[in-house]
């Protein structure tokens, strides 16, 4: 606990500089720079497409990069938004950006395909700052592939299923290894552990089962997954059971046979309790519990149905309660905070969803009226959203935080904008176009996209110089930093 309060003193830094910053300036010039911003452009600028014939990347030796995903490929740039460089071409490759980067690290995964998402599927590490694509293994074989004219149901299809449309990859938390998941062995889809010291691949789970979902616990001590016969249509899954292995690939033990109709994993409580919920065609995600892997017993949180999630228990970003599970149902918000054992209600409020930021150690909830909040891990801090994102089926909205400064965008026909809240902060909206993928950087300057083109405004300018810095080709699907060492900016 002494670690997280230095933590979280060393965070709340760059706040209070900022409010000194601030009464200075309304002393010295008799006026607040903050509720008086520049005024901005309501649609943002058309820039020249970025260059992409670059034989070396401009990027910066060392990080923090940030890398964009958009319909047309793959970008990279620094965290001010100079060299930005587009590292693959279009769009065929699939990943997660919250499970592809490298705890700690500046390596990315990426699954490569061919014609579709279920042939020719590969393996690979992209390595910044120098862009270089790595191929790892392929993931399938002409033997292991469907036929073109194959439909699901078929175990060559769910196999493929297995490594294309679900989890199938986790860094474990020192980013020294991958698991994965890869249909190159035989007829089903298995785990496999890459090691990045060795450069070896191991073959965890010789199971029937379509393997999918792989988990590392907190301390990289054991790995938990999942296994179905089918994924089905939309009405649920054919589970065949759930194991765990130990950290290195080795004793791996069948812990359950489900009888849902598909099990999801939201994290891990501590080194041995994961957090788990249950898909059923009558009630959806359901029967919240926690489990220990080690003495295989269940706890029931909640019997109906539930959304909930975890905070981070690996501490890739220390919480200030590592573990915390947040859950939503008919009659409000409930928090599991690590140090109880029954749950506490943080609000009467139906919720719609609920989830975890890993990047900025916060949940997100969205309430039924459509106004929206963040937490803490424990419950505190609760920071709504500006009133104009309070609007019944607003969606395609995205918040981030660092420190206790938030940044709020929002892309939709009812509303779109840009927002800065905080305690204390009187800040207007700063931007008034469509907005997508909030970042801070780790001086606390923020970037986000409106469609094809970067924009940035900073800190020490009190967010008042807004304006772009750089552009894409297609549309941004998504964006987040590389080798940010758990985004600590103190401690490197």
């Amino acid at each position: 606990m002494e670690f997280m309060n230095k933590k979280t003193t060393r965070r709340l830094i760059p706040l209070a500089l900022m409010f000194l910053a601030i009464g200075l300036a309304c002393t010295c010039n008799g006026f607040s720079l903050i509720s008086t911003p520049t005024s901005l452009p309501s649609q943002p600028a058309t820039l020249p497409p970025t260059q992409t014939t670059q034989v070396q990347p401009a990027l910066n030796l060392s990080g923090p990069w940030m890398i964009i995903n958009t319909t047309d490929g793959l970008w990279a740039a620094n965290p001010d938004g100079s060299g930005m460089l587009r590292l693959v071409a279009g769009n065929q490759w699939q990943s997660d950006f919250s499970r592809a980067i490298q705890p700690k690290g500046n390596l990315v995964v990426m699954i490569t395909s061919g014609a579709d998402r279920y042939h020719q599927l590969a393996l690979n590490l992209l390595s910044l700052p120098d862009g270089s694509l790595q191929k790892i293994t392929d993931l399938s074989n002409s033997q292991t592939e469907p036929a073109l004219d194959e439909g699901p149901g078929s175990d060559a299809m769910e196999a493929m299923r297995a490594i294309s449309e679900k989890p199938s990859y986790s860094w474990s938390p020192d980013g020294t290894k991958l698991a994965f998941i890869g249909a190159m062995d035989g007829p089903s889809a298995d785990v496999y552990l890459y090691d990045l010291n060795t450069s070896s691949i191991t073959r965890v789970s010789t199971d029937p089962a379509q393997d999918y979902w792989p988990s590392w616990s907190p301390d990289g001590k054991a790995l938990l997954f999942f296994g179905a016969d089918g994924f089905g249509s939309g009405a649920g899954y054919v589970m065949n059971g759930v194991w765990s292995a130990d950290g290195d690939g080795s004793n791996v033990e069948l812990l359950y046979h489900p009888t849902s109709s598909g099990e999801e994993m939201l994290g891990w409580r501590d080194n041995e309790t994961a957090v788990l919920e249950s898909w059923d065609p009558a009630n959806g995600l359901s029967h919240l519990r926690l489990y220990n892997i080690t003495t295989k017993k269940s706890a029931s949180l909640r019997a109906g149905p539930v959304s909930g999630a975890v905070s981070d228990a690996g501490n890739v970003v220390p919480s200030t309660d590592p573990g915390a599970v947040l859950f939503s149902q008919a009659t409000g918000l409930t928090l599991l905070a690590s140090n109880q054992t029954q749950p506490t209600q943080l609000s009467g409020s139906q919720v719609d969803s609920v989830r975890w930021i890993r990047d900025s150690s916060m949940f997100e909830v969205e309430f039924h009226d459509g106004s929206l909040a963040t937490f803490q891990s424990d419950g505190s801090h609760r920071q709504d959203a500006p009133a104009a994102l309070s609007s019944a089926g607003l969606g395609f909205t995205n918040v981030a935080m660092y420190g206790l400064i938030w940044a709020w965008t929002a892309n939709s026909g009812n509303i779109s904008g840009v927002w800065i809240t905080g305690p204390g902060l009187d800040i207007p909206q700063i931007f008034n176009g469509p907005a997508v993928t909030p970042l801070w950087d780790p001086h606390n300057n923020l970037t986000f996209f409106s469609e094809s083109s970067l924009y940035r405004v900073t800190f020490d300018s009190y967010y008042t110089d807004l304006g772009p810095v750089a552009s894409v080709s297609g549309d941004v699907v998504d964006a987040s930093w590389v080798g940010t060492k758990g985004f600590d900016i103190y401690s490197q």
